[in-house]
Order: C-alpha cells, then structure tokens, then sequence
C-alpha cells in the first residue's frame, strides 16, 4: 500500500507526464483543451445532445444535478420506510394526505430546479430521464430491508420485559 501510494505521488509530482494547457484545475469557459501539443475541442452540453459532454465544468454541473436527484429520489424511500414503526407501508397505505403532498412538492422543487432554465443559475442541469434510474435499486433495497425489519418485530414476542424478548425490536426500534 505505501509503495503504491508513493507511486502515485511520484507520478502527480512527475512533470514530464504531460503537458496541459489551460491548467486542467482552471476549464472554466475553455473551448479546447491541448495534451502534449494535441489539441482536443470541447462540445457544449446540451440534453439534446447525444454526445459525450467534454466541457467539464457543463459536465460537472449536470453530475451535481443527477447527484440531488439521486438523494431525492432515496430521501423519498426514507420518508416512506419510517412513516410506521411497526406496520409495513401496505398496512399503512398512503392515508397521510399532509405527508403525500410533501413527496409531491419535493418532487417537483426538484424538477424545477433541474428542467426550468431560469432557476439554472443556481447551477442546475437538465438532465436525461435514464440518470433519474441508478438511486431505483438503492431506493429497492431501502424499503425491502425496513419491510422485513417490520416484519421480524411483528411476528416476533412482545417486548415487554419477558424471558424471551424480541432482539430485533429491541435492537432497530428506535
């Protein structure tokens, strides 16, 4: 491990390695990059584009918003998994009007802020409909583990000082 760090350190330190132009800590507002006297020009980012985006400060800016959609998306799975300490959400349903409309408005904050091109000053993107997919399975697994930790307090015995308490309960009830 020390020697591969050292490695690395030695080729960041390793000026020879290549010669960039303008700083590649400094793109902002570049048109084209330049790597060893071979210049590369930079797209603009566009949603409609289908090309990779090679501005990488655009770039940037559409990861963070993908990012927050992200968040927002497992936020939601949260919000569902600790409505009820016990009963599951198909127990449950969705009965809280007040708390429905939260995840609604939530929701929409979110796709005004990432698809109204006023509100993109404050450093949104409009981003493609697949990148609003990767947080689905880490949503997936967010409800199913909370159902079946549910599930474990509900058919196990009552917590109530017995001989043979319910470890789960005891343990993930709060």
């Amino acid at each position: 491990l020390i020697g591969a760090s050292q490695l690395f350190i030695d080729f960041a330190q390793d000026n020879s390695a290549g010669t960039f132009s303008p700083d590649p800590n400094d793109t902002l507002g570049a048109t084209e990059l330049s790597v060893n006297g071979n210049t590369i020009s930079l797209a603009e980012c566009t949603i409609k584009d289908s090309e990779v985006c090679h501005m990488p400060d655009e770039a940037l800016k559409h990861a963070q918003t993908a990012f927050f959609t992200a968040i927002m998306v497992v936020q939601g799975a949260n919000l569902l998994a600790c409505r009820t300490r016990r009963l599951s959400v198909f127990q449950q349903g969705l009965r809280n009007t007040v708390l429905n409309v939260a995840i609604v408005q939530a929701f929409a904050l979110g796709i005004f802020l990432a698809y109204v091109p006023p509100v993109n000053i404050i450093g949104t993107r409009p981003i493609r409909l697949v990148h609003w997919f990767p947080p689905m399975p880490f949503f997936m697994v967010i409800l199913t583990y909370d159902e079946m930790r549910k599930w474990l307090i509900r058919i196990g015995p009552e917590l109530s000082g017995g001989k043979d308490p319910n470890l789960v309960e005891e343990y993930t009830y709060y």
